[in-house]
């Protein structure tokens, strides 16, 4: 328990830091080879777990489509929407999918919410209005960016089956915090990614309860929401450049210029 007036302030600083900074829905992006990500799981694997820890969240996975579309400015983007095909008891496929019909390709990935602490930067921020503060992480010197704001986390097969690895040793995945670095320079090397689990610490209770109100997993996956109010997209309207994607700002040794795409899920920018 936190007692007296700074308390409440600082409770309502991070409430607004969660919701009220953007209201669309951000996502977990790493752009740079060497940025760590510091982080709390707030997703259980399965729902009996969900219940045992107190939260609110139980992860989603599936297969995915990325799907192409435009920006109201032009740019071109790319978004992982849920394949709408149905399995059977038998493990078969069925129904209809309009991204399967356009011969999209299918990968497999899960979907859970994280409460992101900060980002650290092995460079400084190349923007003189957005300098970062120089600290030490473990023995590496970084330049953090603090955000302390829910995001998605997105990710595929090799990072399912760390998160596996884990649940089968421990039971849980929200019983400590987490750092994911990121390996390789977008466009030059393949990309992979470490997590590291810190020493167990108790979930905070402020962060659960302000988890209760974010959106469904599933209703993210399939684009029908969009911001973190539960609203979906303007009607009949292209999702712009903001949906779905936080723009980070830009940093040393990191690519600048048009819109990138990407070949896999390994070449993304998380």
């Amino acid at each position: 328990m936190r007692l007296g007036f700074g308390a409440l302030k600082d409770q309502q600083a991070r409430a607004d830091a969660a919701f009220k900074g953007n209201s669309f829905i951000p996502y977990v992006r790493l752009r740079d080879d060497g940025d760590i990500i510091q982080m709390r799981i707030m997703s259980e694997c399965e729902e009996d777990m969900a219940a045992q820890q107190g939260v609110h969240s139980v992860m989603l996975s599936g297969e995915f489509h990325n799907v192409q579309s435009r920006t109201q400015s032009g740019k071109t983007r790319f978004s992982d929407i849920l394949c709408s095909l149905e399995e059977d008891d038998a493990g078969e496929l069925g129904g209809e999918c309009p991204h399967c019909a356009a011969d999209n390709k299918r990968s497999t990935k899960f979907m859970m919410w994280v409460y992101v602490y900060a980002i650290y930067h092995r460079a400084q921020s190349t923007d003189p209005k957005n300098q970062l503060p120089r600290g030490k992480l473990g023995a590496q010197t970084v330049y953090k960016e603090e955000l302390n704001k829910f995001m998605v986390w997105q990710d595929g097969y090799y990072m399912t089956q760390m998160l596996e690895s884990r649940v089968e040793r421990l039971g849980t995945l929200t019983d400590r915090d987490y750092l994911i670095t990121r390996h390789g320079i977008r466009g030059q090397q393949k990309v992979t990614r470490d997590l590291d689990g810190e020493d167990p610490t108790p979930l905070d209770q402020d962060i659960v309860a302000l988890s209760a109100d974010l959106p469904s997993l599933l209703a993210i996956a399939t684009g029908s929401v969009t911001n973190l109010d539960g609203s979906g997209p303007p009607p009949e309207q292209a999702p712009t450049e903001e949906y779905s994607e936080v723009e980070l700002p830009s940093f040393g040794g990191s690519e600048s210029g048009g819109e990138a795409t990407y070949d896999s899920v390994d070449d993304l920018p998380f």
